[in-house]
């Protein structure tokens, strides 16, 4: 079962971040973040956790491996790997920022369609 700490380590890494960047986004040293990973803190400040959980875009409870989705897990990793997938994603950010919001449309009408 994933720790805080190591939950922490996967979510920067899989944004790319130094924990030094991490750091600095959440107003801690680096010293701070590898005692975090590491699991020496047992006392993680709410503030904290509410700026990590903001970085990484998980609510405070998954950040905390507190609530736990695998499936879920596995398949955004498998959509971060996708080289394919996010070049198409950046360049159509980059040439059409207006398709993307038509391609959220697009997803939302699906799931409503689905949740029927």
């Amino acid at each position: 079962m994933e720790t805080m700490g190591s939950r922490i380590k996967r979510l920067r890494l899989a944004k790319g971040m130094t924990q030094e960047e991490l750091g600095e986004k959440v107003g801690l040293k680096r010293a701070a973040i590898n005692k975090y990973e590491k699991g020496n803190v047992e006392n993680m400040k709410r503030s904290v956790i509410s700026k990590m959980s903001e970085v990484f875009d998980v609510s405070p409870n998954y950040l905390m491996a507190l609530e736990d989705n695998e499936e879920l897990n596995s398949e955004i990793e498998k959509l971060v790997d996708d080289r394919e997938l996010n070049k198409w994603l950046y360049e159509m950010i980059e040439n059409n920022p207006d398709d993307l919001v038509k391609l959220k449309q697009m997803w939302e009408l699906m799931n409503s369609k689905s949740d029927k």
